[in-house]
This record gives C-alpha cells, sequence and structure tokens, in this order.
C-alpha cells in the first residue's frame, strides 16, 4: 500500500516540482517507507528553511533517523515563527505542537543540546 501511494507522490512531484505539499507528501512516503535520506531529500528544500511546516517536521524526523540532529533542530527553530497561527494549525494538521515537541524530544534524548524555548515552550 505505501508502494503505491509512493508512486503516486513520485507522479504528483513530478507535475508540481516547486509545490512544498506534493514534496512533503512525497517525502512524508519515504518516511514511512523508512528510507530516511531519500525523505531527507526531497524535505529538504522547504523543510530546513522552515518555509513549509509538514516538511520542516518530516525533515526533522528524518533528520533524526540519519544521525543529523543539529540541522533537525535548526529546520524546527526556523517552523517557530510559521506557528504563530496555532489555532489554525491545529485545525488543519491536527496538534502540530505536540508531534515538534516529541520530535524535539527525540533528538534531545540522542544527546544533542536543545534551545532552552524548546524545553520551555508548549508549542514548536
Amino acid at each position: 500500500m505505501l508502494d503505491a501511494a509512493n508512486f503516486l507522490a513520485g507522479r504528483l512531484h513530478a507535475l508540481e516540482p516547486r509545490n512544498p505539499d506534493s514534496s512533503h507528501l512525497l517525502a512524508l512516503t519515504y518516511l514511512r517507507l523508512r528510507r530516511f535520506k531519500a525523505a531527507y531529500d526531497f524535505s529538504q528544500k522547504f523543510g530546513a528553511s522552515g518555509r513549509h511546516l509538514g516538511c520542516a517536521y518530516t525533515f526533522a524526523q528524518a533528520c533524526l533517523e540519519l544521525g543529523r540532529h543539529t540541522e533537525g533542530c535548526a529546520a524546527l527553530e526556523k517552523a517557530k515563527g510559521v506557528l504563530g497561527r496555532q489555532d489554525e494549525l491545529e485545525e488543519a494538521l491536527g496538534d502540530f505542537s505536540e508531534a515538534c515537541a516529541g520530535c524535539a524530544g527525540g533528538v534531545h534524548a540522542h544527546g544533542e543540546a536543545l534551545a532552552g524555548s524548546w524545553r520551555s515552550q508548549e508549542s514548536c
């Protein structure tokens, strides 16, 4: 089932390579298939800069699995500016702040130092 989703996400990305949603969808299918380097590559453009929340989270998860903890934390930090619309965000993606906190906690558990704001705030 995931292979079919990955195939279709790849076709969508081929049609719209500059669309951050298609990049996020493709990266997410690679993440679920445990192909972390591919997830890293497809989410990096919009995720590392923090321009797309889904890409930033997928990028951070891929970084966590690849041992690139600093890059993942930096992407989540950059995405914090977009998180000002918390009510809109929760409506669109569910409770994304808990997911970000879980990812940040995973990075912290792997020995990376996080900014104090991650530990003291509820949202990413």
